[in-house]
């Protein structure tokens, strides 16, 4: 029997099977997957951290406090977790996410994929490629929230209220550019909690502008037709 994630991998595609791979949150979650039959798991980092802290993902916890979670779910369940030597990982399916989900989890949802690989051995490191790199031939969106044609739109740069300059720390520009746009919805009559999911379903956050340093900007952008065009002025 395959005891490793590599192996379970490779008896699938010699088999021509699907491979059903369930998500743990905790060492209960794992103990049942075993026990079902599954031949192996991942462990979702939100689900993990929710289920054990209790809090958003928001980054509240830290390295320690997550391994501490993961290592009390790999000692609950033998089987291989999703991660040993695959070199390829999909994230959770999302009905609606702005580029950014600046908080929880935006709108999940199940889904399904299916990929096919072409393996080029050493091809990467002869080209000094380090990261994925992916390209399409259509829309991956509709073209109309893609580049919509109205929107609201913040900005922020990398500057605390107080006026003191974090050079070049675009997650600091991200942060205000967010906050100036829960700040916009509020006066529009939103409470700031959905104001704040808001940004997470919907916002596009873009980083405008890298070469005036120390001043890096990310900008905010709200498609409004999101809203229907009754609501959109709400």
């Amino acid at each position: 029997m395959p005891t490793s994630f590599r192996q379970i991998i490779d008896k699938a595609v010699k088999d021509k099977r699907f491979l059903v791979v369930p998500g743990a949150h905790d060492a209960l979650s794992a103990r049942l997957i075993q026990q079902i039959g599954f031949e192996t798991y991942f462990i979702g980092g939100f689900p993990a951290v929710g289920a054990r802290y209790g809090v958003p993902d928001v980054g509240l916890k830290g390295f320690g406090e997550i391994s501490a979670a993961v290592r009390d779910i790999m000692a609950a369940c033998d089987l291989p977790v999703f991660v040993d030597g695959a070199l390829f990982s999909v994230g959770d399916a999302h009905f609606a996410q702005g580029d950014g989900e600046a908080c929880g989890t935006a709108i999940e949802m199940s889904g399904s994929i299916l990929v096919r690989f072409s393996l080029h051995k050493g091809e990467a490191q002869r080209r000094g490629i380090r990261f994925p790199r992916f390209s399409r031939n259509d829309y991956y969106f509709p073209p109309e929230l893609a580049a919509p044609k109205r929107f609201l739109a913040t900005t922020g740069m990398s500057v605390h209220p107080d006026g003191t300059n974090e050079s070049e720390d675009t997650t600091l520009s991200a942060k205000n550019a967010l906050l100036s746009m829960i700040d916009l919805l509020v006066e529009r009559g939103w409470t700031r909690q959905q104001a704040y999911a808001i940004c997470s379903v919907a916002v596009d956050l873009k980083i405008s502008e890298l070469v005036d340093v120390p001043n890096m900007v990310v900008s905010a952008f709200l498609p409004l037709d999101i809203f229907g065009r009754d609501n959109a002025a709400r």
